[in-house]
Parts: C-alpha cells; sequence; structure tokens
C-alpha cells in the first residue's frame, strides 16, 4: 500500500503539470502529467498507508489522517489539470465514500488535505456542498487563538505554526 505518499506525489505534479503548461514547457507538463496518472492508479489500486508497507517510516512521518483525504486530493488535482471527468468523478465518489473528508477540518497541512481537496472540488465542480465545507472551514478559522500579534495558532501548531499560518492564509485567499 502506499495511497498517501502516491497519492500526494500524484496531485504534485498534476498541479506543477498546471505550472509548466502556463510556463510555455508543454513537453515537461505533458511528462508530469504522465507520472501523475501512474501514481494516482497505483494510489487507488493499492490502498492504505506508505507505512503500512514501510513501517520504519512511521517513526519519522506518520499519516496521522489516514489516506482518503489524499484520494480525493490527488483526484482533484488531476481533474483541474487534464480537465477530464473521469477524475472529477473519481474525487466526488472518493468524497462520497470516505465520511473523514466530508466534515470540517481541524487544520490544513501536511498531513490533511481535506480541506485542499474540498476546496478543489468546489473549484472543478461548482456544487454548493463543496462551498459549504469550504465556507465552514473558513468560519472556524475565524474563532480558533491568534497569537498577540495576529497569528492563527491551531493546537497543532506546536510543530511549527509558520507552516500552519501560511497554509490557512493561502487557503482562504484560494477561497
Amino acid at each position: 500500500p502506499g495511497s498517501d505518499l502516491a497519492g500526494e506525489t500524484a496531485a504534485a505534479l498534476a498541479a506543477g503539470s498546471l505550472y509548466f503548461t502556463r510556463r510555455g514547457d508543454r513537453a515537461y507538463a505533458a511528462q508530469c502529467l504522465e507520472h501523475a496518472r501512474t501514481l494516482f492508479n497505483f494510489a487507488d489500486k493499492h490502498r492504505g498507508k506508505y507505512t503500512d508497507a514501510i513501517p520504519q517510516a512511521s517513526n519519522f512521518y506518520q499519516s496521522w489522517s489516514g489516506y482518503n483525504d489524499e484520494l480525493v486530493w490527488a483526484a482533484a488535482w488531476m481533474a483541474k489539470a487534464t480537465g477530464e471527468s473521469a477524475y472529477s468523478d473519481k474525487a466526488e465518489d472518493f468524497y462520497d465514500e470516505f465520511q473523514n473528508v466530508q466534515g470540517r477540518p481541524s487544520e490544513f497541512s501536511w498531513d490533511d488535505k481535506t480541506a485542499g481537496a474540498q476546496l478543489l472540488l468546489w473549484d472543478v465542480t461548482g456544487k454548493n456542498k463543496y462551498k459549504a465545507n469550504v465556507e465552514e472551514f473558513l468560519d472556524y478559522l475565524w474563532n480558533v487563538d491568534y497569537t498577540p500579534k495576529g497569528l492563527i495558532w491551531l493546537e497543532s501548531s506546536q510543530w511549527g505554526s509558520l507552516r500552519y499560518a501560511a497554509d490557512l492564509a493561502h487557503f482562504a485567499m484560494q477561497a
């Protein structure tokens, strides 16, 4: 298994293909997308966390959120990068299948892609249920703790507060 790691890498390559297409390097963009497709198929076919296959890695990077969020995230990025309805259908099917990606997350981070997947699904499909997820997460962010200088502070921030603040600021700007 390795859905979390392969899905995350597929998402990164799909996003990269968009960037390189816009920069005019269509050959490299196509190569990124080709590898993204392969990794996405692996992530979907071999469901599970990569630490189930490589237990030693759990000492360094444990996927606490599981792999469902990365499958939705990867399918949504594939939909955005390819414009193919098969990927948006897959992303929506994953969303419907995995209950843990339907509610309000408590963060958007390297581990938990739920909020980002919901935002991408809204972007790709325009559907109100994903917009409602995004709005609920934004409402939640208004009511969390902040530092005296206005930096958002999540309980998980103890492991690197600026990465959470940057992720959440970017999320809010995209929304």
